[in-house]
Parts: C-alpha cells; structure tokens; sequence
C-alpha cells in the first residue's frame, strides 16, 4: 500500500463519520451527490483600521476522490436546502479540499442552476 492510498483511506473514515449527503453542482451544471464535513473558517478582515475584526465563514471539507477537479468559484454546495457558492478551495496534505463558502439567496441560487 503507497502513500497515497493510506491517505484516501484516513480520509475515507474521517467523512463517513464525521460527514453528510450534500449535492455539489459543478459550474457546468452536473449534480453529483457526496458526502462533505462542514466547519466554520475564522478569517481576520481589516477595516480599513488598525483593528481586525474576526469573521466566521462557512467551510466543507470533501474527500478529493469523490470530485472529477478541484472545487473552484461559481461552483455550488446544496445542504439542508441551502445553497452555498465555492469561494475558493484548497489542497490538503490529506487527499481532501478545504472548500471556502458563501452562502447565497434563493434567487441567486436559481440564476446560478439555470446558467447552463
């Protein structure tokens, strides 16, 4: 066994137990059912100040063998019938991505599905 596939396998058990179903619809527009870990990013954002105010961001982590590419922006997450957009996506060292979200309205969500 390489290195590789001991990584997909950790990060196999880590989303079946830690994870749930969401849709991810590509920017293209193909739906594919996954299983994703949601967390909060905490981001420091600058007023214009010395001071930086601490923000909380939604955040999923998805296990890379269940996506054909990286997660990239104008993509979207659909959990518990909300919608998010990819903000920007990362690698991790753990053959996941850690996927910045943002949470868009019903409207904006409608205009992103029909796109294609």
């Amino acid at each position: 066994m390489n290195w590789e596939q001991i990584k997909q396998e950790a990060a196999a058990v880590v989303q079946a137990e830690f994870g749930e179903p969401v849709r991810f619809q590509y920017h293209e527009g193909h739906l594919v059912d996954i299983c994703a870990k949601f967390t909060m990013a905490t981001t420091d954002v600058s007023m214009g100040g010395q001071v930086l105010i601490s923000s909380r961001q939604p955040m999923c982590n998805i296990r890379k063998g269940l996506l054909e590419r990286k997660p990239r922006q104008g993509d979207l997450v659909i959990r518990r019938n909300i919608t998010y957009e990819v903000k920007a996506a990362e690698v991790k060292l753990d053959a996941s991505f850690d996927v910045l979200l943002l949470a868009v309205d019903a409207r904006h969500a409608a205009r992103m599905r029909d796109r294609t």
